[in-house]
């Protein structure tokens, strides 16, 4: 019995990868997952206000990877980088659909603590041009936390 909570300790800590991030290019969903949760961990460890304020006034993590914190109440954007059209204050409506017809606000919002990813089609804030992206989003206590990519040819898809 001692060996086989040995080995189930080892799995479970192999599982968690050591803490470290994935590498963004060679698994981007990896990488999302870890960056959402990452964002999850300081609001617990630091407080809503000080995540709130590191997520809205500091660049992206890197490239497409943005952290935004939406209230599950209202549908308002909490948390966001500046300079996003959709950043602070922007409320998503339970109706919201992307161009191509993914109900994007009915999925964020019965998003659960095990996590959902969704693929949306949708504005590049940075070339203004519509693009695939991949988002990995996560509910907690009432807050949705997410973020994602866009797809080049040099990133895979979400698996």
């Amino acid at each position: 019995m001692r060996m086989l909570a040995v080995v189930l300790g080892t799995l479970v800590l192999a599982s968690c990868g050591g803490g470290g991030a994935p590498d963004r290019d060679d698994d981007p969903f990896a990488f999302t997952r870890w960056y959402v949760q990452e964002a999850i961990d300081r609001y617990e460890r630091e407080g809503a206000e000080a995540t709130f304020r590191h997520y809205t006034f500091t660049e992206p993590y890197d490239g497409d990877w943005w952290m935004f914190i939406m209230d599950l109440t209202t549908g308002e954007t909490l948390a966001a980088p500046d300079g996003i059209a959709y950043g602070v204050g922007h409320v998503t409506p339970w109706e919201a659909v992307d161009p191509v017809g993914v109900p994007a606000g009915r999925l964020m919002f019965t998003t659960t603590e095990r996590g959902r990813g969704i693929v949306l089609w949708t504005r590049h804030p940075h070339t203004g041009e519509h693009a695939t992206k991949h988002v990995w989003m996560i509910r907690h206590d009432g807050l949705l936390f997410y973020s994602g990519w866009y797809e080049t040819d040099a990133r895979p898809l979400m698996r």
